[in-house]
């Protein structure tokens, strides 16, 4: 019997020949394929025609052909070199034949259906069917007095039916194609090879040549019955696929049909838009992007402001403050605060307003308005004024100190303040900081000007009016309305932040005193219900109501009248005591108008008789003195009411167009029909996103009017009217209250919404109304889920990455790809790298000086307003999931300061390592944006051949139909938006992620899961949009009919060269150079991926040859972004790899590397999230753990163990789960700087690091080296765990204490076997993998001994397979069992047959071939009859007592009980077919 090395030697064939062959011995390969595949397509053809003469005449014609084309195609061999090259023929001999015959098929069943539909069918008659159904010009319906259908619906109806038709002719032709053009159907196989059934293939050999011919005919109807099954499989799923790639319909009409309704709802799951049409979503996210650049900004001023005031005390007082330090901090903090919202009443108007050009001037309004003024450039140039200024409303609030003036009234208070603090003495040090935050606050208020400008140009003129008659006496109030009652922002709306106890306690104190000096007797409890009550029903005026209220600010919808009393009603009170006292029924209340008041003079207080009401509610809600929270807060509020109008505003002109050009189509219809319009003007527009009326709603968007929900609710109907219930934010406890609500007019809730009274589709609607609402589910299950699930996931997710400096190093360099998938990092200058530097991680930097300039912030500004920035995916997940769990909402607002010290640090970290993250991700969304901008310009202006297009003229594009379309100008705002939309699309953006997949971060389940669904979306846009810009084609000025030009030709030949690189030809150079450089084989390379992880096994592995003549590898999919594109590609060809030897054809394996490539796919969506997998991995079974096992089967403690050292364990465990700043790579980077001789480069393990190799690591190119001597002892583990478990398939189906036949003791005899047999095979590559990696075959046995599978070694080293044999223990069982119930031992009938199957199985090779299929003999036996066991006659040995059905049947000419056993057993008596 042959040795492992014999074997070995056998299957590596002559590795020396290998070795100069490997280096293109995949691409080889397959290239070879696709020309064997093409080759194989006649052959098929050939090699059919023959079968049939074979089976007619009885020749062996086919054996001709095949020898033929064995001579004829000489890339045969070479294809099947590699798995590469298999699976590439074999697409290329199925899907070009397949595909034309598909195509062909579907123009058939459409010529057909067309003619039916003309009544141009044949027939004997001479009639066309068409005729039975239309009569004299009259709807058959009609003929039966029924009312003829909608002539829309009948031909959605006829399409829908048609499409179905479509495909099945199109199905139809292509099996038959791949039946008939198929080279070799056995060696392509069928998917009955891998699950049974009617299709499976038949591989008998031998008989006469007209057998042969027959099995061969056979075969070949089952594999084109099974392809145009799959084809047309195929083709419905890729329209399912492209149809929930595309997102829902765009109409904007309702939508009757329940499949469609069903498409879009799936669609609108997984699209960006949701239920929202396109134009809606757009006008969504510019609100979104417009407000986030203006909070930006005002965070950014804000840290200005208060870095400068750090700069003022004690270095120190940044990091640890002191009771003393903070308390002036605090007093400065408060007088910025006046001095920031001073004289905000009396602002200068203009009716004038900047143009774009004007604001990139540099001008002020003032300054163009100026008849006095001469303008000029920085060249000195003279400007026109015109162009800068249009009509419009403009607001500016004044200076807050002129030139050459000295400071007055809070600015002064402030200055003196600032200036007397002695840190620098009273000299220039200090005057800086006095301008730079005089600066900084005069940007604020400029920015509120602008926004308030932004507002009053959506209003009428009346409206116009009054707002500025009540601006003066409300702004103030409304920028400065911060509390920690409103501590959590959203998108228009704020939630209530829940109220602390000490506060309840605190304020309730002082309202008893009150009350008792009062001599109204209060009980506690309803004290404390009143301070809630109170809290509770605080919130803000929704908008700016110009009508209603004449201060802004905080409400409180439910106030006692003891805040708003006077001093008499106060003394009356007092006098009739509590019951008739009205001090205690609830009203409603402004902050702005609460006064103190002086108690009555027989009243007083410990403090004084001040009653401090206003001072009371502020400590209550939290109101906030500081003037760094203001500019936030007062920016924030201000930008949701200014950007939403504008952006609703733009809705509302855009459906006025909308709505003319629907009425245009449908008058055109009515004068001319349907079909004529359609040829004239194209098919239907789009409706208009709002309308004004129910009228309207219908004749637009069709379908029936609903409600829209509230709190949540979900709309009802096709449409509703947009409605806001109040003009305050929905605030948490106000429904349960029930008291105080504020309710207001239409015209109120106009003026808070201009879109508030009209009509949308719900999906518009609730967009357009609710915004961006973040909802808190408050129930207890929630919360206990919350607090057990996803906070931990949140803080786990936030330490992995943004608080990892590895990750860090990772996200900036893996992000590269964007670009050099787009085309763009090759095709860009140096002026882009600069420019997206010194706008994102240039500024972050520590100690380098360097900060954003005043242009730099500009330009992000626009960036973000366009949305291209501040859109990273991984953290969108993390930041939206910390804000639903309130991470952090507590721990900022600790009583004790040291704590506050050390969780204000952490927080500051936080923020520094999140912005820094974004950063990273924004400089090369950045350098994209220039080189799209720049390229697209470049190809507008010089066109080969032709004069380009000049800034100014329009871009007039050419479509498919002839037709043209007007783009717009081209000019710079054209350029720029296009380019944003190109990023947008093309590279990964939090802001296009479904709500779905979004709404997967709550889930125990799934890391980042938006990152792998984007990279889904953007890879698929890349391609599709590098196609359009190879097609896109526009008419220059001059030109005639018929002539156009492709400016963008050259940039979707760039983006698909870069996508190409990116994913496919970059990992593969990188692979196949190392291959080249370190001498690495194919054949090692295999064996490599048995012994790397389970998580790299389908990885691009980068090879690496040690001095040592070990191999390393690099996991290069850490870096590769576009991993998930090849990595099922690459999953594909293992397990076709893995499977070539089986000899039952390819599609089995190749079926299963489907399998497990969805697998991949889905993997990060649905596997348990990292906190999950380790509370997972501690629990007890019991509870759904794995009991101290983790994921990838290794045992975190020992059970023997003492409980402290157990508990410990579990506790280490969860910490390394949890840990931030990747500990363990900076663990080991820390070992491998220690000196060369030291013990202390050592792990606890005897690992030695080295320094090159961790520097690496940092940027995810570790290189890991491969340990096959240690891994093959995991590998025989998990073999003697798989023979465990083979064993007990038999065990545990057959000695359950229940009645058992002998057809279910074989059943479960076979079934064992064949799961023993897969182990066996597996651990038998394993070895070999292992000798190839150079583990000697001495060390591989003394490995298998030490585990006690010596045994084992023996058999498996000469190839052979060793069956399971039944102990004798478990035939005691068997015995016991039949006793026990009263029956015959069914072991007693089947053991003779279960010998001559392990017989049989003995002499079957594990190198090559299958498990044979073996049939069970007692198919259809009686059952077992319970009964006396003595009266029960046992079966003979010899099974010749079986059913007459099964004795009588004669097997290949001889009769059933002339076989013997191993015959019996074995299907149609050939040992040559295999399953898998």
């Amino acid at each position: 019997m042959a040795t492992l090395d014999e074997l070995l030697k056998d299957q590596l064939k002559d590795t020396s020949k290998q070795d100069d062959d490997d280096d293109a011995g995949i691409i080889r390969s397959t290239l070879s394929g696709i020309v064997s595949g093409v080759i194989k397509i006649p052959e098929g053809a050939f090699s059919l025609g023959a079968s049939i003469i074979d089976l007619g005449l009885g020749t062996n014609t086919a054996a001709t052909v095949e020898k033929v084309f064995d001579k004829i195609n000489i890339f045969e061999e070479a294809a099947e070199d590699t798995a590469a090259g298999k699976i590439a023929e074999l697409i290329v001999n199925i899907g070009v034949p397949g595909g034309i015959a598909f195509k062909a098929g579907k123009n058939l069943a459409k010529t057909a259906l067309s003619a039916k539909k003309a009544g141009t069918y044949f027939s004997l008659t001479g009639k066309g069917l068409a005729d039975d159904v239309i009569s004299k010009g009259v709807p058959k319906a009609t003929k039966f007095n029924i009312a003829p259908i909608n002539k829309e619906v009948q031909e959605f109806a006829l399409n829908k039916k048609g499409k179905v038709l479509e495909y099945a002719g199109g199905a139809g032709l292509g099996g038959i194609a791949e039946g008939v053009f198929v080279g070799d159907v056995e060696d392509a196989g069928t998917l009955g090879d891998f699950i049974g059934g009617p299709t499976k293939m038949n591989r008998e050999e031998g008989g006469t040549n007209r057998q042969r011919a027959k099995r061969e005919l056979g075969n070949r109807l089952k594999f084109g019955t099974e392809g145009g099954v799959f084809t047309a499989a195929l083709g419905l799923g890729g329209v399912g696929f492209n149809r929930l790639r595309k997102g829902p319909s765009d109409s904007g009409r309702a939508i009757n049909d329940p499949m469609e309704k069903f498409w879009r709802y799936w669609s609108a799951k997984l699209s960006k838009k949701g239920q929202k049409t396109q134009n809606v979503f757009e006008a969504t996210e510019a609100i979104r992007t417009s407000t986030m650049a203006d909070e930006r900004l005002s965070i950014l001023g804000s840290e200005t402001m208060e870095s400068e005031l750090y700069k003022l005390g004690p270095k120190m007082e940044k990091y640890w403050t002191t009771k003393e330090g903070a308390k002036d901090l605090t007093k400065k903090k408060e007088l910025l605060n006046n001095a920031l919202v001073d004289n905000l009443d009396n602002p200068d108007y203009y009716t004038k307003q900047l143009t774009k050009e004007g604001q990139d001037s540099g001008f002020t309004i003032k300054e163009i308005l100026d008849d006095t003024k001469i303008l000029r450039n920085t060249t000195g140039d003279l400007v026109e004024k015109a162009p800068l200024i249009e009509d419009g409303f403009t607001v500016k609030f004044k200076p807050l100190l002129k030139q050459g003036e000295e400071p007055t009234g809070s600015l002064k208070k402030f200055y003196d303040e600032l200036g007397s603090n002695d840190a620098y003495g009273r000299g220039a040090p200090v005057d800086e900081v006095k301008d730079s935050i005089r600066l900084q606050m005069e940007a604020v208020r400029n920015r509120w000007g602008d926004m308030f400008s932004v507002y009053g140009n959506t209003l009428t003129k009346t409206d116009l009016a009054s707002f500025k008659n009540v601006l003066k006496t409300k702004v103030s109030d409304f920028l400065d309305s911060g509390a920690e009652v409103f501590k959590n922002k959203t998108l228009g709306n704020l939630l209530i932040n829940p109220i602390t106890r000490t506060v309840v306690n605190e304020v309730a104190d002082e309202i008893e005193t009150v009350t008792k000096a009062l001599n109204l007797k209060l009980p506690r409890n309803e004290i404390d219900q009143m301070v809630e009550t109170i809290y509770n029903s605080a919130t803000l005026e929704r908008g700016f109501d110009f009508q209603k209220y004449d201060k802004s600010g905080i409400y409180f919808g439910s106030l006692p009248q003891l805040f708003t009393a006077t001093q008499k009603s106060l003394g009356d009170a007092m006098k009739s005591g509590l019951r008739s006292s009205n001090l205690t029924k609830y009203g409603e209340g402004n902050l702005a108008n609460i006064r103190n008041v002086e108690l009555p003079n027989s009243v007083s207080l410990p403090d004084g008789s001040i009653f401090n009401r206003r001072e009371l509610l502020e400590k209550l809600v939290g109101k906030s003195k500081d003037g760094l929270n203001t500019v936030i807060t007062g920016t924030t509020r201000l930008s949701n009411l200014a950007r939403r109008a504008e952006v609703n505003n733009e809705v509302i002109k855009n459906a006025g167009r909308q709505k003319i050009a629907v009425d245009n189509w449908l008058t055109s219809v009515d004068n001319i029909g349907e079909e004529a319009t359609i040829k004239k003007l194209g098919q239907r527009p789009n409706a208009p996103m709002a309308v004004d009326t129910a009228e309207e709603a219908t004749k637009y968007f069709g379908g029936v009017g609903g409600r829209m929900g509230s709190n949540g609710g979900k709309s009802t109907g096709d449409w509703v009217e947009m409605r806001f219930d109040s003009d305050i934010a929905p605030v948490h406890g106000l429904e349960k209250l029930s008291v105080g609500a504020i309710k207001v007019s239409e015209e109120s809730a106009r003026l808070t919404n201009n879109l508030a009274g009209k009509f949308s589709l719900v999906g518009n609607a609730d967009a357009l109304v609710r915004g961006d609402i973040l909802n808190r589910n408050p129930g207890t299950l929630y919360n206990l889920y919350k607090n057990a699930f996803l906070y931990p996931k949140a803080g786990v997710q936030l330490a992995k990455t943004v608080l990892g400096p590895v990750t860090h190093a990772r996200n900036f360099l893996s992000a590269a790809a964007f670009a050099g998938a787009n085309g763009v990092l090759l095709n860009n200058d140096l002026k882009s790298l600069r420019t997206a530097w010194d706008t994102t991680l240039g500024p972050l930097i520590p100690f380098s000086g360097k900060k954003m300039s005043p242009e730099g912030a500009l330009f992000y500004d626009k960036l973000l307003k366009l949305g291209v920035v501040n859109s990273n995916v991984s953290q969108g997940d993390i930041v939206r999931l910390l804000k639903d769990v309130g991470f952090g909402d507590t721990l900022g607002n600790l009583k004790n300061r040291s704590l506050n010290n050390i969780m204000g640090n952490f927080s500051k970290l936080k923020r520094y390592a999140q912005d820094a993250y974004t950063a990273e991700d924004d400089f090369w969304k950045i350098f994209t944006w220039l080189g799209e901008k720049t390229r697209l310009e470049k190809s507008l202006r010089e066109i080969p051949n032709h004069k380009g297009l000049a800034i100014g003229e329009d871009i007039i594009q050419v479509l498919d139909d002839g037709t043209t379309r007007n783009l717009g100008k081209f000019n710079e705002d054209w350029l720029e938006k296009r380019a944003a939309d190109l990023v947008k699309n093309n590279v990964p953006n939090y802001a296009y992620v479904s709500d779905f997949v979004k709404g997967l971060r709550k889930a125990p389940v799934g890391n980042f899961v938006s990152f792998p669904a984007e990279m889904m979306r953007t890879s698929t846009n890349i391609v599709e949009t590098a196609l359009k810009e190879i097609n896109f084609k526009i008419k220059l000025p001059g030109m005639g009919p018929g002539e156009f030009v492709k400016p963008f030709a050259s940039i979707g030949k760039q983006r698909l060269r870069g996508m190409a690189l990116t994913s496919v030809v970059v990992p593969t150079s990188l692979v196949m150079g190392a291959q080249v450089l370190y001498e690495v084989t194919e054949d090692e390379i295999n064996a490599l991926r048995r012994y790397v992880p389970k998580w790299s096994k389908n990885s691009t592995l980068i090879p690496i040859r040690n001095e040592d003549d070990s191999l390393a590898y690099v996991d290069f999919s850490n870096m590769n972004a576009y991993d998930l594109l090849s990595r099922p590609f690459q999953t594909v060809i293992n397990a076709v790899d893995e499977g070539r030897t089986d000899g039952d054809g390819i599609m089995d394996d190749f079926i299963r590397g489907l399998a497990t490539a969805t697998q991949e796919i889905v993997s990060p969506f649905v596997t348990a999230s990292i906190w999950t997998e380790a509370v997972q991995d501690i629990a007890p079974g019991r509870l759904g753990g794995r009991g101290g096992i983790d994921v990838d089967g290794r045992r975190l403690w020992n059970p023997n163990d003492t409980t402290g050292n157990k508990l410990w364990s579990q506790t280490k465990h969860i910490l390394e789960a949890v840990a931030p700043l990747n500990w363990q790579q900076l663990r080991r980077l820390g070992l491998a700087a220690s000196k060369k001789d030291s013990e202390d480069r050592f792990d606890q393990y005897g690992r030695e690091y080295t320094l090159g190799k961790e520097l690496a690591g940092m940027v995810g190119m570790r290189p890991v080296d491969v340990n096959p001597a240690q891994g093959i002892k995991y590998k025989i583990t998990d073999y003697q765990r798989n023979v465990r478990n083979s064993r007990s398939l038999f065990t545990g189906r057959t000695l359950r204490g229940g009645p058992e036949t002998p057809e279910d003791v074989i059943d479960a005899y076979i079934n064992a076997n064949r799961s023993l047999y897969l182990s066996n095979r597996e651990l038998y590559k394993d070895i070999l993998a292992a000798k190839e990696l150079g583990l000697s075959e001495d060390s591989v046995e003394s490995s298998m001994k030490e585990r006690g599978a010596g045994s084992t070694y023996r058999y498996l080293s000469q190839g052979i397979f060793k069956p399971y044999t039944i102990s004798r223990a478990v035939k005691d069982l068997f015995r016991k069992n039949a006793e026990k119930i009263g029956v015959s031992n069914p072991l007693d009938a089947a053991e003779d047959i279960m010998n001559a199957i392990a017989d049989r199985l003995s002499n079957t090779s594990i190198v090559e071939g299958g498990f044979p299929i073996i049939e069970n003999p007692f198919k259809d036996m009686p059952a077992a009859t319970l009964g006396e066991v003595a009266n029960v006659a046992p079966l003979p040995a010899n099974v010749t007592s079986a059913t007459p059905s099964l004795t009588g049947v004669n097997v290949n000419g001889s009769p059933f009980e002339s076989l013997n056993l191993s015959q019996k057993i074995t299907k149609d008596n050939t040992l040559d077919t295999f399953i898998p």
